[in-house]
């Protein structure tokens, strides 16, 4: 399935909304939009009549490209909600909104804001147009989401159906799901967990099997507790536990050095205005769970909160599986250069760029 990942931050949906039996679900969706188009949208948009304050709104902020499905129910999740709540014997009811991302004015009367989840979004392109959207959905939760770790949907959060296009009978027509990922909860390190960043580390260059073809890191050349100290010092160190354990850790700097100079850079901005991702890493006894990817949505959110505009980083040229999760996450390939380091000679690095902040 294509996909890819887009941030939302303080964004609202602004449509019309029904409140629907679970049970009657599966009907009364399609039954809305068509009373949607048929009032909404025909009128203004294809039979050439002036718009009303909703018609016009409509068209203003494009009311029609996503549909949201909310309820009140606890521990609410769409990742479960189908399956456990649209039941043939389940007649509680929940709100389906036909929905477009407002884009400031006036509220008509018959329409109200909600609230979007502010953070990273797993945005799914489903196969074989409209018709196959269901099956697609179905596939998506139960299969394809469990094969890939790494996209944690956040709790208490609602998805998104998008639709995109005019002819709804075209199996290329677009359309397909927009989840809420979880952001993993960091912790910014001081001096005193200095020791067991040691330790983590050390594990890390020494336990992980691909470090000798892809990381290159070498146990007391680099990284070293130099390293770990001077961005402790810059309250850039953050870390990831479970209990007491350090699971992942990296460092997220205010700015970038003279070094990333040298980079034809897409967005030109000051040096305070970029976000650096150093020392990515994730514990031997935890990798192949998803783990690094959530790592750098992390770090992103970091660089979000501090105001960046963008967020950079470097790896290897021999480090396959980075480049592919840097890419997967939404960072863009700008440029390679020769580094002398200490741990691995002059080595080729490619350099990653993050800009949808």
């Amino acid at each position: 399935m294509r996909h890819e990942i887009t941030t939302l931050h303080k964004v609202k949906l602004i449509g019309v909304a029904k409140q629907i039996a679970f049970n009657q679900g599966a009907e009364e969706c399609p039954k809305f939009w068509g009373e949607f188009f048929e009032t909404l949208i025909k009128p203004a948009q294809m039979e050439g009549k002036a718009p009303n304050a909703m018609q016009q709104a409509v068209i203003d902020n494009r009311i029609g490209a996503y549909g949201l499905c909310t309820c009140d129910l606890p521990r609410h999740n769409c990742a479960s909600c189908g399956e456990e709540n649209f039941t043939a014997c389940n007649s509680k009811r929940f709100t389906y909104v036909i929905g477009g991302i407002y884009q400031g004015g006036d509220l008509p009367e018959g329409m109200s804001l909600y609230p979007l989840y502010s953070g990273s979004w797993l945005k799914m392109h489903f196969e074989g147009g409209l018709k196959a959207f269901q099956q697609q959905y179905a596939y998506f939760h139960k299969e394809w989401l469990p094969q890939h770790p790494a996209f944690q949907l956040a709790k208490e959060a609602s998805c998104l159906e998008w639709y995109d296009g005019a002819d709804t009978e075209s199996p290329d027509y677009a359309c397909g799901v927009m989840v809420p990922l979880e952001t993993m909860p960091l912790i910014k390190a001081t001096m005193a967990d200095l020791k067991a960043i040691d330790a983590f580390y050390d594990h890390v260059v020494c336990d992980t099997p691909s470090m000798q073809e892809c990381g290159l890191w070498k146990k007391d050349l680099y990284p070293t507790s130099k390293e770990y100290e001077k961005y402790i010092n810059m309250e850039a160190m953050y870390l990831y536990k479970e209990g007491d354990e350090i699971v992942g850790a990296m460092a997220v700097t205010p700015s970038q050095g003279a070094d990333y100079h040298v980079i034809p850079w897409s967005r030109q901005v000051a040096d305070d205005e970029v976000s650096v991702i150093h020392l990515l890493a994730v514990n031997p006894d935890h990798q192949g769970k998803g783990l690094g990817p959530r790592l750098v949505r992390a770090g992103i959110q970091v660089a979000k909160a501090a105001g960046k505009k963008v967020v950079r980083l470097d790896t290897t040229a021999s480090n396959a599986p980075a480049r592919r999760v840097y890419e997967q996450i939404g960072f863009v390939f700008q440029g390679e250069h020769m580094l002398n380091t200490v741990n691995s000679g002059w080595t080729n690095f490619h350099f990653f760029e993050y800009a949808e902040l």
